[in-house]
């Protein structure tokens, strides 16, 4: 599907802005208003369609991104890289550490966590490497940003969970709004092999959780502890999205040591239905597009 989707963008049968707003009507019933839009749903939509989003494509990138945050002066929060391969064949894994952590540049769910390489079938894992880098990834989903990184294989450091707390790693996402954290979309218990996860959302600074702002589908029990480095995450959040009017900005909390985790600019393709419509109508309020220049 999304090699024949890349296909018809290419020979101009189909745009991005059409797959996009055709997977929003589908989810939610409804074209995006992209004249007037309301929603942080809608203006996220918009900024793609209607601005530079150049800037968005280097920050995706799962490895250079690195350098914007470097640039930022927060290389400290970055995890430990193994190496970049834009062809499979290149990666030695005889001298990797027993466990790492392998990924795309360009996508999502595209992760294998390796915790014992020794267990590891060589073969069958560069299959699969492969395959990854051939899938042309963002047509499908109509965000035309991740169209233009160029994918290879990253590997890095693997962080260990707190079992107590997650089967995974938190993964505290900041929604920055204009430069500002507004909140914190908090994973846990993340399952990649079947695509399953647990949500909730807190209040800033004080982590007040807010069921209430979840969408039925979504509502979760527990309660996720205030994370000790909770003001540092928030300060680097705010540096990384001052040149972004939205952005969100993920960590990891580790032993008390934040890590950085990625940069995310439409978050679920812009048909995001983790929170109520209420929540969408409101963070949409908070984002100011007004003085934004029209570009591409």
């Amino acid at each position: 599907m999304e090699k024949l989707i890349k296909f018809l963008i290419e020979k101009r049968i189909l745009s991005f802005k059409f797959i996009s707003s055709l997977r929003y009507a589908l989810k939610f019933r409804k074209w995006p208003d992209f004249k007037e839009p309301r929603t942080i749903n809608e203006k996220l939509l918009w900024l793609e369609f209607h601005t530079d989003t150049s800037q968005w494509t280097e920050c995706s990138d799962k490895n250079l991104v690195r350098k914007y945050i470097k640039d930022k002066g927060l290389e400290d929060i970055l995890t430990k890289q193994y190496g970049v391969y834009y062809d499979v064949d290149d990666i030695k894994f005889n001298k990797l550490p027993s466990s790492f952590v392998l990924k795309t540049n360009n996508g999502y769910g595209t992760v294998l966590l390796i915790k014992d390489k020794a267990t590891v079938n060589e073969l069958e894992l560069k299959a699969k490497l492969k395959q990854w880098l051939k899938e042309p990834f963002g047509y499908k989903t109509g965000e035309p940003h991740y169209t233009r990184i160029k994918p290879c294989i990253v590997i890095e450091e693997m962080l260990v969970a707190d079992p107590s707390i997650s089967s995974s790693l938190v993964d505290y996402k900041f929604w920055c709004l204009n430069g500002k954290v507004e909140m914190c979309f908090v994973c846990t218990d993340r399952d990649i092999a079947h695509h399953s996860a647990t949500f909730c959302a807190y209040t800033l600074p004080d982590w007040t959780r807010r069921e209430d702002w979840m969408s039925p589908k979504f509502k979760s029990e527990g309660n996720i502890p205030k994370p000790s480095k909770l003001q540092d995450m928030m300060r680097y959040a705010e540096i990384l999205s001052t040149d972004f009017p939205l952005v969100r900005v993920d960590f990891y909390e580790v032993k008390e040591k934040v890590y950085f985790g990625e940069m995310t600019f439409t978050s679920n393709g812009g048909r995001m239905a983790y929170f109520t419509e209420e929540v969408l109508l409101e963070m949409g309020g908070r984002l100011d597009i007004s003085n934004i220049k029209h570009g591409s």
